[in-house]
């Protein structure tokens, strides 16, 4: 039935990638489960690592320019973590780390500074109120 050269030929390309395949699949799957760990470790890091408090003191205190100051400050990861580790773990870490902490910082300094603002404008509400009633 199927006794030919070309058969033949067909039949040990398809081995070949079979093999390819079951080979090279392991691989590609531990490169995702990798980088997903190193995503996962990284933000529960910067979650730890970033000062809230810190953030959320620089846009009371410092309203707008506090604000612009946590956004534009580039938060780096402990070099701790990345010792002795892949350069494709080192990197997706480091993407993860930098934009958990910096949203982190943004996020609190907003926080913050819509809080001052809320004071400011109580403030200003209860002199008016304190200017018109005299």
């Amino acid at each position: 039935m199927f006794t030919g050269v070309p058969f033949r030929n067909a039949l040990k390309v398809f081995s070949i990638l079979l093999v390819a395949i079951m080979v090279l699949s392991p691989m590609t799957i531990m490169a995702q489960d990798e980088s997903t760990n190193a995503c996962m470790q990284a933000e529960q890091d910067a979650a730890m690592n970033t000062n809230g408090t810190l953030w959320f003191a620089a846009g009371c205190l410092g309203g707008i320019v506090g604000l612009l100051v946590a956004y534009a400050i580039q938060p780096n990861p402990p070099a701790s973590k990345l010792v002795g580790k892949s350069p494709t773990y080192v990197a997706t870490y480091t993407d993860c780390y930098r934009s958990k902490a910096k949203n982190i910082q943004t996020h609190k300094a907003l926080l913050g500074c819509g809080v001052a603002a809320g004071f400011y404008l109580v403030y200003w509400v209860v002199i008016a109120a304190a200017a018109s009633s005299t």
